[in-house]
């Protein structure tokens, strides 16, 4: 048996899951339904009395559960999260702090790099321009991150921050997308954080700080090496 808080939650979950399906004619009849279904476990929940209550209140709970872990099935684009969905998936390729390049293999550059029929002065100057194609490559993870980091932020609003507060906690399985937004929008939070949680951001910062001030430098090398290019 859930605690009676966490079915508080279910239920308020539940008549915002009633509000986004809709009951009012036009909408199909499968949303129509499910809202109807739904809205009658709620008003049995919260009408019912005595040992009838509290199972009913399992009930309800049981039913908007189901309808929770099913929410990116949910009829006509109705998905809770739905703006977030193109920021889902990109998030994890785009991982700055992912030891994996974004666009190359490192292993088959160094490799190229270390030839032993390529002379010591030509291994420097390939290894220099592979080190700079990597070192763009972590820098444009960065700016990416960050510009999708933004993206949340306006992809946020009252009804997602509602969705949140509601489903936390409710269900364990299949919570990636709640703990990705939370990841996302909440961090800057600075008042929801212990001072070395926060460290470890100011640490995350400077690094990719780092990353930007060298992808700086590598586009002056580039910019220079271009208009050479275009002179010759």
């Amino acid at each position: 048996m859930v605690s009676s808080e966490t079915q508080k939650r279910a239920i308020s979950l539940g008549k915002a899951l009633v509000q986004e399906l809709g009951l009012e004619t036009g909408v199909d009849t499968l949303s129509r339904w499910m809202a109807h279904y739904v809205a009658e476990q709620i008003a049995l929940a919260e009408n019912a009395i005595s040992d009838e209550k509290s199972e009913a209140e399992q009930r309800c709970f049981e039913t908007v559960l189901k309808l929770w872990e099913r929410r990116s099935s949910l009829p006509n684009d109705r998905y809770p999260f739905k703006s977030f969905e193109p920021i889902f998936k990109a998030l994890n390729r785009i991982d700055p702090d992912n030891s994996q390049s974004y666009y190359f293999d490192d292993s088959r550059f160094q490799a190229t790099a270390n030839n032993n029929d390529t002379s010591k002065s030509q291994t420097n100057e390939v290894q220099s321009w592979i080190n700079i194609a990597l070192g763009i490559d972590r820098a444009a993870r960065v700016l990416i991150d960050f510009a999708l980091k933004q993206a949340a932020c306006n992809a946020a609003d009252e009804k997602t921050i509602a969705w949140i507060e509601n489903a936390t906690g409710i269900s364990v399985d299949d919570e990636n997308d709640i703990s990705v937004i939370i990841r996302l929008v909440g961090e800057t939070r600075e008042d929801d954080h212990d001072e070395e949680t926060l460290e470890k951001m100011r640490q995350g910062f400077r690094s990719r700080i780092e990353k930007l001030d060298a992808f700086i430098e590598f586009s002056s090398l580039l910019r220079t090496e271009l208009v050479k290019e275009l002179e010759n």
